[in-house]
Order: structure tokens, then C-alpha cells, then sequence
């Protein structure tokens, strides 16, 4: 269980971890150098990553490099979950494991550089300073713990990541649209172009997902290898005020989730051992 007798400001400065530093110990197989970041077997182990702007090619190698590298983490170190937050520094459409693209989608592009991500679902245009995406890896053994409801658990570490960046919206006074709202989105938000409309992952938002002003905000997909998943999330911070991708914003965001995801976790989990004391 997460260490609760620290304050959560310091609890989420003791778990930061350079980007190059974490990548470095990986490709250097030197797990000692990991394991001096706080590392308790009894507990979990969360490695919170530098925030960062590169281009879309590097950032999907990079989270395709984390997640394989996670099973060697394991053989040293239980319970791990590493964070990111990141930008991209060009214009970039990141397409489904298995999604299909052909040369009129490409045409209709061509300002975007095209990468496929590790996880599946349909393409996200990513914007330069207008959004916000975070990438999240780590066992399903934590999330297993404390899906009491015994979902698909797919589903439930969506759910759970949707959840803790709607509370982090909210406590930044951020209104989001609730669900009956967010039923009318479909008709409301379709493309002119019915090939772009099927391409595009926020074109046509569910009615479980999260919206603001009827256009959805939140897009993420996940994969699940084994005991080991990777979830990507895109936040459309333009959608809901082009003021908000400004660095003051981004940074109160990243810390307010960091809290929320604290809160929401660690009250899950006390849960999880009252109730195997009970």
C-alpha cells in the first residue's frame, strides 16, 4: 500500500524519476541504480516520469520501450506503475495497434506525421502546446486488487484513469457535461467526411466518456499483456479553453491528478485490506 504517513506533496516528490535516467537504467540492465528510488516490496512502487515534449515517434518508442522493460523490472521490484506526462512537439496522428489506414486518409493528412501506437483504438490527433498526454504502465495485479466488482478489467483501470483526471478537471473548476448530456454528442459532433468521421477516436464520443460542451475531452486505450498493461490518454485541454495548454496550467494539472490518483488509489486499496480483515 502506498506510504501514507507522507504528505502527499512529498510522497509525490520522493517518486519523480528523470526521463533519460529511467531509459539509461533499462538499456543498462543496471536494476540497482532503479531500486534506490524508494523501492518497497511491500508496497507499490510508483515511478513518476518527467514531463516532456518530443515528436511522435520517439514518445510511442519510448512508451513501447517502458512497457517491454517492465518484465525485467519485475524480476526485481513488485507492484510497479510508472506515470508520464507529455506533449508532442509536431503535429501527430497516432493510429491503433491494428487500425487500418490507407492512402486517402494519408492524403487528407499530409500536415501530420502518422505513428502507430502499442495499444489499440482509432487515431488522435495530436497538437503542438494545445493538448495533453499521459501514458500510464505498470502491473494489473494493483488494479485487480480493488476491482471489487470483478469487471473486465480493461474496463475498470479505464474507468478508474477516467475518474481520477474528472476529479482533477472538477477541482480545478472545470464543469464537465454529465452523462445525459454526453448522449447527444454523436449526432452533434459528426465530421462531414464519413471515412474521417470512422478514423477519428474523439469524432464520436460514448456515452461513458468524458465531454465538456458536447465535444469529448478525454480519449485513451490500453493494453493488456499478461500481467502487465499500458493504458495512453489524450486530454483535449483546447476543447475546453484554448488559454489552458499554457505551462501553468499543465503543471497545476499534472499535480492535482498526481494527487487525485494518490487519493483515489490508496482509499481503494484501504478498502481492499479492511476488507480482508474483516
Amino acid at each position: 500500500m502506498i506510504n501514507v504517513s507522507l504528505p502527499k506533496r512529498d510522497f509525490i516528490f520522493q517518486h519523480k524519476l528523470d526521463l533519460q535516467e529511467i531509459i539509461k537504467i533499462l538499456y543498462l540492465k543496471d536494476i540497482k541504480k532503479l531500486i534506490e528510488y524508494n523501492v518497497n516490496n511491500e508496497n507499490i512502487n510508483l515511478f513518476i516520469l518527467e514531463f516532456s515534449k518530443l515528436g511522435g515517434f520517439l514518445h510511442m518508442k519510448i512508451d513501447e520501450f517502458l512497457f517491454k522493460n517492465l518484465d525485467y523490472i519485475n524480476n526485481y521490484v513488485n507492484n510497479v506503475l510508472l506515470i508520464r506526462f507529455y506533449q508532442f512537439s509536431n503535429n501527430t496522428i497516432t493510429i491503433g495497434k491494428l487500425q487500418k489506414i490507407d492512402q486517402e486518409i494519408i492524403n487528407k493528412n499530409r500536415n501530420y506525421l502518422i505513428v502507430r501506437r502499442i495499444t489499440g483504438g482509432k487515431a488522435v490527433y495530436h497538437l503542438p502546446k494545445k493538448d495533453l498526454t499521459f501514458s500510464v504502465i505498470g502491473n494489473t495485479i494493483i488494479f485487480r486488487k480493488i476491482n471489487f466488482n470483478k469487471e473486465n478489467i480493461l474496463n475498470f483501470i479505464h474507468q478508474f484513469f477516467n475518474k481520477t483526471v474528472k476529479d482533477t478537471l472538477t477541482s480545478l473548476d472545470i464543469k464537465l457535461d454529465n452523462k445525459l448530456e454526453s448522449l447527444i454528442t454523436v449526432e452533434n459532433n459528426k465530421k462531414t467526411d464519413e471515412k474521417l468521421n470512422k478514423f477519428d477516436c474523439f469524432a464520436n464520443p460514448m456515452s461513458f466518456e468524458l465531454t465538456y460542451n458536447n465535444q469529448k475531452i478525454v480519449g485513451s486505450a490500453i493494453k493488456i499483456s499478461s500481467n502487465k498493461f499500458i493504458l495512453q490518454a489524450n486530454i483535449k485541454l483546447y476543447l475546453i479553453n484554448n488559454s489552458l495548454a499554457n505551462p501553468d496550467f499543465i503543471n497545476k494539472f499534472i499535480e492535482k491528478f498526481y494527487i487525485n490518483f494518490y487519493e483515489n488509489l490508496n482509499n481503494s486499496l484501504n478498502l481492499f485490506h479492511f476488507s480482508l480483515t474483516s
